[in-house]
């Protein structure tokens, strides 16, 4: 009896009816557009995060984050690699030598952050390749060839092939010691800090000029599998306290973007 009087009671003014179902559709279709709208750019935030440098995770030694000290490096690495080797969802993973450093041209000299990579290694890591927009990418583990982003190649007024010289602390004394580079590339990543303040060099090049032949600062890490907030489905085990050694995902080495991915969820 209550159904059937509803129900004419809905068709007795029909235009408000419509006009009701309507605005309560329209409603909907608003909210799950707004809803798949924040889902993706969530997604679309952490991975460009995860994309560009950082990676799903990062290894490191104990205390190098906080001091970036040129002499802390990865301990008992030959076990590190080892476990790495055997876990499944392990896609790729970049060893990086990572310095602060003085660069210097005729045209000035400007604070930068170096990185000494395995161009093969970093290219399944990383997008520097591919936000290369002159020259060309590193080619090789060992060599003279330095890559830029383009505000850094702007401020020291850089061309492709223009001398620079690089300067650092080495690991064994703390003196200061140079290496002579060509610019062979310039980026452009969309991340003002890196395309202002970041270098990459080959990797066995920093090792000998800092003194850290066989040794490694950080182990980028990038898994095959993940869930739908962006973290590895099956992470690694994080190392134990007596290695010296710390295994952090990207939530924990960002913590401000997984809070803001987790309130748009």
């Amino acid at each position: 009896m209550l159904l059937k009087l509803a129900w004419r009671n809905l068709w007795r003014n029909r235009t408000r009816t419509w006009l009701s179902t309507l605005v309560i559709a329209i409603g909907l279709v608003a909210m799950i557009f707004m809803d798949t709208m924040m889902v993706g750019m969530n997604t679309n935030m952490v991975k460009n995060a995860t994309d560009s440098l950082m990676g799903h995770a990062q290894m490191h030694a104990l205390g190098f984050r906080d001091e970036q000290d040129v002499k802390l490096t990865i301990n008992d690495l030959d076990q590190a690699l080892l476990q790495l080797e055997k876990h499944p969802d392990l896609k790729a993973r970049s060893l990086r030598i990572v310095t602060q450093s003085m660069l210097t041209s005729s045209g000035g000299g400007e604070p930068v952050l170096s990185l000494g990579v395995d161009p093969e290694e970093e290219q399944l890591l990383s997008k520097f390749d591919e936000a290369i927009i002159e020259g060309e990418y590193l080619d090789s583990v060992s060599g003279q060839k330095l890559i830029l982003g383009w505000k850094l190649a702007e401020k020291l007024e850089l061309g492709l092939g223009d001398r620079l010289v690089l300067t650092a602390a080495d690991a064994e004394s703390g003196e200061m010691v140079q290496e002579l580079f060509r610019l062979s590339g310039i980026f452009k990543t969309g991340e003002e800090k890196m395309d202002a303040s970041m270098v990459l060099v080959a990797r066995k090049t920093l090792q000998s000029m800092l003194k850290l032949e066989g040794r490694i600062h950080q182990i980028a890490l990038r898994y095959s599998k993940l869930t739908q907030d962006g973290t590895p489905v099956n992470p690694l085990k994080k190392p134990d306290d007596s290695s010296k050694n710390e295994l952090l995902l990207w939530t924990e080495l960002m913590p401000s973007l997984y809070m803001i991915s987790q309130m748009t969820d």
